[in-house]
């Protein structure tokens, strides 16, 4: 219930605290997309224009953005973000200019922005300050390190930056499981794990998390980690050919966030299904599948996969029949420009090499040399910074030996 409104700035600043500390709790009992902790954080972004406490504006704003992040309006995470680093700026104050580079940096990335994403991002962590910020965890929905590290994470890898991502991933985990916060471990484990590992084809990490999430969930009861684990343990089943079991795991996952009020990662769980259907030997089904998650991410903004899906989709149709190879060319052009416009060396690194098996006629047909795509995909491999058994390098070597 909200204070009676006297107008009186120290009832108001009360309040403010009270009901952002409120958010916290909720999110942590109940999830970040729990509508009651939106209502809370909401009453206290209203009541902020009337208290001078910047101290309070990085825990109402952040937390204002999170839920909003996970109950899929992206676009206004992106307003929030400005708004909350505006104010930092003012303030001066590091621990407010972390989470609002932080902010402004994974409201870019999530909008497919990557390019846009990754200096916010380097600016959130020169920011951080590990022994002034240990306890941040306390008054905010999670630790402020694991965050900024695990979005930093998965950005590098997508411009190239292969090594500093790794070292940044290793930096989230073992931070998050130093300070044992519930909260912090269930984000390190979403963006490093189950997301970064989708986006590295990383199976292996995809299914480890999965499998923390589902603990975290289950030992906090935390509904939001238990069932994105259960959405991302399809990927262990699909793996160990349990089709039917993938399928009916991911659908109750699914539903199972939609009652949480959850509308965030559509598209990567329609990439997911989309995956399963194509282990089932059932081309057809994939395509509608990755159709979907496009048309998802147009309806939410959420398009940091899209090239992807776009080049999933390509897969798919050239492993119908001849009729889809300009088509799946077409989606593979697609999927590189859209690469290159958001600034995913990795995600075009991996169009390139599926373009360069299509049919050399469809290809032909286009204007598009073999040759050439060689040449482009050794130019892409000297620019990423990366041991030389990186998995995308040994994949790559591969395809085109």
């Amino acid at each position: 219930h909200n204070l009676k409104q006297t107008g009186n700035e120290e009832v108001d600043r009360i309040e403010v605290d009270f009901q952002a500390t409120l958010g916290t709790a909720l999110v942590s009992l109940v999830g970040y997309s729990a509508s009651e902790a939106e209502t809370a954080y909401e009453r206290a972004h209203e009541l902020l224009k009337n208290v001078d406490a910047p101290e309070l504006i990085g825990p109402v704003v952040s937390g204002l953005l999170v839920t909003s992040y996970n109950i899929g309006r992206f676009t206004r995470c992106l307003t929030l973000a400005e708004e909350l680093l505006e104010h930092a700026k003012v303030s001066n104050n590091a621990e407010t200019l972390c989470v609002a580079y932080r902010a402004l940096g994974f409201s870019n990335t999530t909008l497919g922005n990557f390019k846009d994403g990754l200096q916010p991002l380097e600016k959130s962590i020169s920011n951080y300050d590990a022994e002034l910020h240990r306890n941040s965890h306390h008054y905010m929905p999670h630790h402020i390190g694991v965050g900024t590290l695990s979005h930093l994470s998965y950005t590098l890898w997508q411009a190239g930056r292969v090594h500093e991502s790794q070292i940044a991933k290793d930096e989230a985990f073992s931070l998050a499981e130093s300070i044992d916060h519930p909260n912090s471990s269930f984000f390190s484990w979403i963006f490093d794990g189950t997301i970064g590992g989708l986006m590295r084809n990383d199976i292996e990490l995809v299914i480890d998390a999965a499998r923390k999430l589902v603990e975290i969930g289950k030992q906090n009861d935390h509904p939001q980690s238990a069932a994105t684990g259960q959405c991302f343990s399809a990927v262990e089943l699909m793996e160990e050919n349990k089709i039917a079991e993938a399928d009916s795991t991911l659908r109750d996952g699914r539903r199972a966030l939609l009652k949480a009020n959850n509308n965030w990662q559509v598209p990567i769980y329609d990439l997911i299904a989309g995956d399963i259907r194509l282990r089932d030997g059932d081309p057809l089904r994939a395509v509608g599948c990755f159709t979907a998650g496009l048309d998802a991410s147009e309806y939410t903004g959420e398009r940091w996969f899209n090239a992807e899906l776009y080049r999933k989709r390509a897969e798919a149709k050239l492993m119908r029949d001849s009729q889809d190879e300009l088509s799946a060319v077409e989606d593979l052009q697609t999927a590189i420009k859209l690469a290159s416009q958001q600034g995913s060396q990795m995600f075009k690194l991996r169009a390139l090499v599926t373009m360069s098996s299509a049919p050399s006629k469809t290809l032909e047909s286009v204007g598009i040399q073999r040759e050439e795509l060689g040449r482009q995909i050794g130019a892409l491999c000297a620019e990423v910074n990366a041991p030389e058994d990186d998995p995308e390098l040994v994949r790559t070597r591969i395809a085109m030996s």
